[in-house]
């Protein structure tokens, strides 16, 4: 009894410590990266009707959460906390949520505490957390619709199916993958209800999502003019088709497993463990006879992989992000299963034990922290110090956005000249020719540098590279984590 109390108490403060580390990251406030920066834009200068139209710079997002974003944006200022505190707090609030669901699917709280554990410290939900993108907000809704559905399911009236109906129809105008939950939901509850409980009254909540989603995709999906580009930009994203090829199987261990187990739940070269335990966890349960509960966790997943395939929605670490709680619960399920069955047949372990499982993610944890991605503020921080009047800036394509966004804070280069670079994918010597066509003292500042994180010679290597064989010596310069300020100067 005393061990309990310990890993309760012991988990309970791990499930703090992500919250004070999620609450940190908001607070150090790091750079708008490129997309997310791509995104604040249009907070800042477009209205409520004009966030209905497709949005810019390949930018794609629900209309509710571009909503509720604006609306922060008015209520408190066109700042990055403002815009970053609707995703911190879709994150608390999945935090509890996740308990009461987990604790439901198990009833156990014991296992309910290590999934929370294990959520709250995870250092991708963290990263998340404060970023400005949907993709916490997909996993709020995701555990929203699941225990709406169990709360239907227990109860069976008129309240139940009220809100069944509702949160189902409104949860798709706030997330992209609210479809595939419902659509799995929905298999569900059509199953129970038609040849179990012998129910017509599901045929309700369908309806009224179907219905929801019809209009929604009428209106902003239907003939999208992103939908050729992102196709291509996330091509390597789609499950092949061919279950015959190399590439499918190549896929579901590179995209599927490691992507899951090692980079997600952040296992490393251990990751075969995470995936022995949440294999373990789908045993125990089909075991114990909850079927339906391993259906609703793990059917999202292969219907989302299904649509990959058909290339409707990429298969990628953000966009599976919604899923992620089910996965850390089965993971978690497997652990305990195994300790317990260890505990009665092999050996007595204390319970206490079973924090260590948990008390691993915080050395990938330290490992990341502080959550940098692309610093343009301290570029444009040194920038505004050294540049003087008369002074040119050359921004390169990619850094235009979180660089628009910045600029205001900074009045010291309200009245310099910039050239915003152009794209030059093809044929890098265009970047050169762009830069040498300015005169004087020129600023050339780089971020979300193409190609991103491969070790091949990035633009910006080739660009300085190339300035320096051309004679034009580096006079100062300012490299952070992925953004950088060059000064040169051209006769």
């Amino acid at each position: 009894m005393t061990y309990d109390i310990y890993l309760k108490w012991g988990l309970r403060f791990v499930i703090f410590s992500g919250v004070l580390i999620s609450l940190y990251t908001l607070v150090m406030n790091r750079s708008l990266w490129h997309d997310a920066a791509a995104l604040a834009l249009y907070f800042l200068s477009k209205s409520y009707s004009e966030l209905l139209r497709p949005l810019d710079s390949n930018q794609v997002a629900p209309i509710g959460f571009l909503f509720i974003e604006k609306t922060f944006v008015l209520l408190f200022g066109d700042y990055d906390y403002a815009l970053r505190l609707f995703p911190f707090i879709s994150f608390l609030v999945s935090i509890p949520l996740f308990y009461s669901l987990s604790n439901k699917i198990t009833r156990s709280k014991t296992i309910a505490l290590l999934a929370c554990g294990v959520y709250s410290i995870n250092l991708r939900m963290i990263y998340y957390s404060s970023e400005v993108k949907q993709y916490t907000t997909d996993v709020l809704i995701g555990m929203v619709i699941i225990y709406t559905a169990f709360y239907y399911h227990a109860n069976r009236n008129k309240y139940s199916l009220i809100y069944y109906s509702i949160i189902g129809a409104v949860s798709i105008w706030f997330s992209n993958v609210a479809i595939i939950m419902l659509f799995v939901i929905g298999l569900y509850s059509l199953y129970n209800s038609f040849f179990v409980g012998k129910n017509v009254n599901v045929l309700i909540p369908i309806f009224s999502w179907s219905t929801s989603f019809i209009i929604y995709y009428a209106l902003f999906a239907h003939n999208h003019p992103t939908r050729e580009m992102m196709t291509n930009y996330w091509q390597y994203a789609f499950l092949p088709l061919n279950p015959f090829s190399v590439g499918f199987y190549e896929f579901l261990y590179d995209r599927v497993l490691l992507s899951i187990f090692s980079r997600s739940l952040e296992l490393g070269k251990f990751w075969i463990f995470g995936a022995v335990a949440t294999l373990a966890g789908c045993i125990f349960l089909v075991k114990e006879k909850k079927i339906p509960v391993v259906y609703l966790l793990l059917a999202p997943l292969t219907i989302h992989l299904l649509f990959s395939s058909l290339k409707l929605y990429p298969f990628g670490l953000r966009f599976y992000l919604y899923a992620f709680p089910t996965i850390i619960l089965l993971y978690v399920v497997g652990l305990h299963r195994l300790w317990s069955f260890i505990n009665d047949h092999l050996i007595k372990i204390p319970n206490t034990l079973l924090l260590f499982p948990v008390l691993v993610f915080y050395y990938p944890l330290s490992k990341g922290l502080p959550l940098e991605k692309q610093e343009i503020k301290e570029s444009m921080e040194f920038l505004s110090k050294n540049i003087e009047k008369g002074d040119k800036i050359y921004l390169y394509n990619g850094a235009i956005p979180a660089f628009e966004f910045y600029k205001r804070y900074y009045p010291e280069l309200a009245d310099i000249g910039i050239d915003y670079g152009s794209e030059y994918r093809e044929d890098r010597r265009r970047y050169i020719e762009e830069i040498l066509e300015l005169d004087g003292e020129i600023w050339l500042v780089f971020s979300h540098v193409y190609p991103f994180g491969e070790p091949t010679e990035s633009e910006e290597e080739y660009i300085i590279s190339s300035l320096k064989s051309d004679s034009l010596p580096i006079q100062a310069e300012h490299i952070t984590t992925c953004s950088s300020v060059y000064e040169i100067s051209i006769e």
